[in-house]
């Protein structure tokens, strides 16, 4: 029965064309820009399938990567060679170079072939990471896969360091390998219409890396939608060039800007500050995501008074080549029924307020944890003005910039830390995404939520502010949830003069104009006098950050007071403070069980009898 439905996979692979795969994965995905390293997975409670597929007759290979590059990573390397197949499990080193084999070979070879210059290997292996130091656990953060391919196969039985892949037939992606890709949820009996979000011809300057902002009005609709399903519109000719997709809600009122239709390159000192007022972030894709469906009784509201009316779509392109005459007109398309669902998704922003004023990373911190709390009179005042009692997240993106290494959205109900509602110990700035919970989390009525950040900041020698640039930094969380409340934003940030008073400042003259794009310097110390004059950020900047006063700063702000900021379409939400503690958390989470070893690493296959690749006018039975 296999050897039949692989036959007829490859009856209709074309010459050249990549074979269609030997069964139905749940996810697959281009490893590289020129489509030539398809890599197809699926998976279960402990185990994971891959089908890797190379436009090559000699070797191929990917590993699971700490940081991109091949040090140190879980490396599986196979070929096809005189009619046998062959998996080896490797490890990179300390350095980039030959990456020798394990001395225990923790993978299983299930299948491996060869068809119209394509190989294809398949394997499994256990999630966990079994009795072998070289090898690397697989679970739901961010992976960085990373993958290789040589044009003829090892020399030798083994692959040697003489079998280079060299300069270009080489690369690596940030990968969920643990969710699967989306399926479509529509009702029945909906009616759909859907409209994009496109450039318009934009050109894509000729450097490495660019982001491209443009700003776009919604449709305007006669009568309440629902928007059931998002999808990135890629031309096929720019999929090597399009990186990722933000999309932002803005702010202020911009329907009548005459920005909008323009472009403008994100987080540029001279971009106009209507740009900068879209900071919500409504909508993310990465390379190698799906469509986006709402659980089938949700919808996002379009024609509302408070729903979105002007967005900004961030584009992060690509162009390593530096081509001079890349034109895109990418974007997203957003499918909507006017049968309106049982629930209006709402987005909401929590963590840490953006603020360059008292959210600071230190320098030479190889980890630094910074917090940003949601409230539980936040969200209950919410709650009281829907006449809700509780709601149901099932969708996170979590964001930080540049020096984001961790993130941790906490669920806390009377003191007791429940399960983490999201988490990432590997955070990609580069691979932001939308993240569907396998399973939805009910908040109610005096719960709260923490933001954790873990950031490093080892490369650099000042002090990182907050702010909205990507060389500032953010520690937040939007979710995606229902029933939609009046509350855009629940965060907190330190408040101001007990985060002064924690570095002996006691007075300061506020010399700025007040804006979110400053910085401390904007402030001269006038208290204690053997200060007075200095400029708080300079005097910060000169401060002895070392392990001591780095740790003792993170543990000062968790515990300090909190400014609130609970805000809705209409303002501040009544009866609410605007200073509050710190979240106090009596019993935190223990943790998630580690998957267990179900398998012993001796007894793994490394050869398997190859699948012919017949003619293609072989009878399939």
């Amino acid at each position: 029965m296999l050897r039949t439905a692989v036959f007829a996979a490859i009856i209709i692979c074309g010459a050249f064309a990549n074979p269609n795969p030997s069964e139905n994965y749940t996810n697959k995905i281009s490893l590289s820009n020129a489509e030539d390293f398809i890599l197809y997975w699926s998976f279960n409670d402990t185990h994971i399938t891959f089908e890797m597929h190379a436009k090559t007759t000699g070797w191929l290979g990917i590993g699971i990567s700490p940081t991109g590059g091949m040090a140190n990573s879980d490396i599986f390397v196979g070929w096809v060679k005189n009619g046998v197949a062959t998996l080896t499990d490797r490890h990179g080193q300390e350095f980039n170079g030959y990456p020798p084999k394990d001395p225990m070979q923790n993978v299983h070879l299930l299948k491996g072939r060869q068809c119209d210059g394509w190989t294809i290997i398949k394997f499994k292996r256990q999630l966990a990471a079994c009795e072998d130091s070289f090898d690397r656990a697989i679970t739901s953060d961010t992976t960085r896969v990373i993958f290789a391919y040589g044009y003829v196969d090892p020399t030798e039985e083994d692959l040697a360091p003489h079998d280079y892949h060299g300069p270009t037939n080489r690369g690596a992606r940030s990968l969920y390998l643990l969710e699967e890709q989306p399926h479509m949820v529509y009702r029945e009996g909906e009616i759909h219409y859907t409209f994009d979000l496109l450039n318009d011809h934009f050109h894509i300057p000729p450097i490495r890396t660019y982001y491209n902002c443009r700003m776009f009005r919604i449709p305007k609709f006669s009568s309440k939608q629902h928007v059931v399903k998002v999808e990135a519109i890629i031309e096929p000719e720019n999929i090597k060039h399009i990186h990722h997709i933000l999309l932002y809600q803005c702010t202020i009122d911009l329907e009548d800007s005459p920005l909008i239709g323009t472009n403008s390159q994100c987080y540029h000192p001279s971009q106009p500050r209507e740009f900068k007022s879209c900071h919500v972030i409504i909508q993310g894709w990465a390379v190698g995501g799906g469509p986006q469906y709402y659980p089938n009784n949700v919808g996002f509201p379009l024609g509302d008074v408070d729903s979105a009316k002007v967005v900004v779509m961030e584009m992060h392109y690509d162009n390593p080549s530096k081509l001079p005459d890349l034109v895109d007109s990418s974007g997203l398309r957003f499918t909507y029924t006017p049968n309106i669902r049982e629930f209006d998704a709402g987005v909401m922003q929590v963590g840490h307020l953006v603020t360059p004023y008292q959210h600071i990373i230190p320098p030479h911190a190889d980890s630094f944890l910074n917090y940003g709390d949601c409230s539980s009179q936040c969200l209950s005042a919410a709650m009281n003005v829907n006449g809700t009692d509780a709601i149901r997240i099932f969708g996170v993106l979590l964001h930080s910039h540049l020096l984001g290494r961790r993130i941790t959205l906490r669920h806390i109900r009377n003191g007791n830390e429940l399960a983490p509602i999201a988490k990432d110990s590997a955070y990609d700035f580069n691979y932001q995404e939308t993240r569907l919970l396998k399973e939805e989390v009910k908040l109610v009525q005096g719960d709260s939520m923490q933001v954790v950040c873990d950031c490093q900041s080892t490369g650099r020698n000042k002090i990182t502010l907050g702010g909205l640039d990507t060389d500032r930094e953010m520690c937040m969380a939007f979710i995606l949830y229902y029933p939609k409340l009046p509350l855009n934003l629940c965060s907190t940030s330190p408040s101001f003069w007990p985060f002064l008073f924690n570095f002996g400042i006691y007075n300061v003259e506020h010399r700025g104009k007040g804006s979110a794009y400053e910085d401390l310097n904007a402030f001269t110390i006038r208290l204690p006098v053997q200060l007075n004059n200095t400029k708080v950020g300079d005097y910060l900047n000169s401060f002895e950050w070392n392990t001591k006063t780095i740790n003792k700063l993170s543990e000062d702000l968790k515990q300090m007071r909190r400014f609130q900021s609970c805000e809705g379409p209409s303002g501040y939400l009544p009866n609410v403070d605007y200073f509050r503690p710190a979240i106090t958390i009596q019993i935190p989470f223990e943790g998630e069980n580690e998957r267990n070893c179900t398998e012993p690493s001796t007894g793994w296959r490394s050869r398997a009898n190859m699948e012919q690749c017949p003619t293609h006018d072989q009878d399939p039975n």
